[in-house]
């Protein structure tokens, strides 16, 4: 398989692969305003995730 075949197929590998993602975007559709974005884990004052009853009072 010579340089420009290898190259031809991982570009056509990266359109399909983008033109799905900006399938199922369309698809799913933006957030709408009023949603409250998903719950992250709360980090305690240290950086760490506070986790209770594990040395953190």
């Amino acid at each position: 398989m010579n340089t420009a075949a290898r190259l031809a197929g991982f570009l056509l590998g990266l359109v399909v692969v983008f033109g799905a993602a900006y399938g199922v975007g369309q698809a799913v559709g933006p957030r709408t305003p009023g949603t409250p974005p998903p719950a992250s884990p709360s980090l305690s004052p240290s950086g760490s995730p506070g986790v209770p009853g594990h040395g953190h009072n």
